[in-house]
């Protein structure tokens, strides 16, 4: 991730996504077994990749006492908002769990695989960006001159997705009847879901928050988001039960959109506070 050696994990992730479209084969083909055998062919060669275009390989480790407990502090707090982003993640399924069963999950699963497509590009860019912003930060200590990027990259990346959120929506009906005749009945929330798509982009401001270590911002915007995805789609299909999947898909939406407004105020907020100054 660092300047100089980008353009190499650049060419890893190009070489893992046709690898995905290669390897998918093996599940077809192998059920089971071909998704365990994917994986791990998958890994393999990306660990050995890695391996290869490893950056610093005439650096040697050095371990110093008194960066531990600093790194061990943020180590954890880092860890503690995975966990919640992922229980927060995990919701809509346990939602569809919950009232549809194990077929309606399944069914809802291609919209949510689309939701991470469409991201793919943002999500490796904000890899790229967050180290750049934490030496931009550590240099100056002024977190308000990280806003222009921040604003242009949050207002940006809604509309840098929608061509390839039309595309999908355009082409996918002929991907499912051709390809996936199973998950016909996906079409709908799949489409609503590529609208959240173009929203579902606050990692990219929220980093800088972690940058700068506003970590009480960053509890608010994680509490923010549970209200949301928790409420409003159990609202939606509770009121709309008849389709779960388009009541779910649309409380994901809406959800999306709302926080990605309010995290994007937060964010501008919170980095012109004297404090971050």
């Amino acid at each position: 991730r660092s300047a100089g050696a980008f353009h190499y994990l650049t060419k890893i992730y190009w070489i893992n996504c046709l690898l995905i479209l290669v390897l998918a084969f093996l599940i077809f083909k192998y059920q089971f077994y071909g998704l365990l055998l994917y994986h791990a062919v998958l890994y393999t060669i990306d660990t050995f990749l890695m391996f290869v275009w490893a950056p610093y390989r005439t650096t040697k480790p050095k371990f110093h006492k008194g960066y531990m407990p600093f790194l061990f502090k943020r180590g954890v707090f880092m860890l503690i908002v995975n966990q919640i982003k992922g229980v927060i993640e995990s919701l809509p399924r346990l939602i569809l769990l919950n009232t549809g069963g194990v077929v309606v999950v399944g069914l809802f699963n291609p919209a949510l695989s689309i939701l991470g497509l469409m991201n793919l590009v943002p999500a490796q860019l904000t890899q790229f960006l967050q180290p750049q912003m934490g030496y931009k930060y550590g240099q100056t200590k002024k977190a308000k001159d990280m806003w222009p990027l921040i604003k242009k990259l949050s207002y940006l990346a809604p509309i840098c997705i929608f061509p390839f959120a039309l595309i999908a929506w355009l082409i996918m009906p002929y991907v499912l009847e051709i390809l996936f005749p199973k998950y016909l009945g996906s079409l709908v929330p799949i489409r609503i879901m590529l609208i959240g798509s173009m929203f579902c982009t606050t990692y990219i401001s929220r980093n800088l928050l972690l940058t700068i270590k506003a970590y009480k911002q960053v509890f608010m915007t994680y509490a923010i988001d549970a209200i949301c995805f928790i409420a409003l789609p159990i609202l939606l299909v509770n009121q709309y039960p008849d389709n779960l999947l388009i009541s779910l898909s649309f409380g994901l939406t809406i959800s999306y959109i709302i926080t990605y407004l309010i995290n994007v105020m937060i964010v501008r907020h919170t980095i012109h506070l004297a404090r971050y100054n």
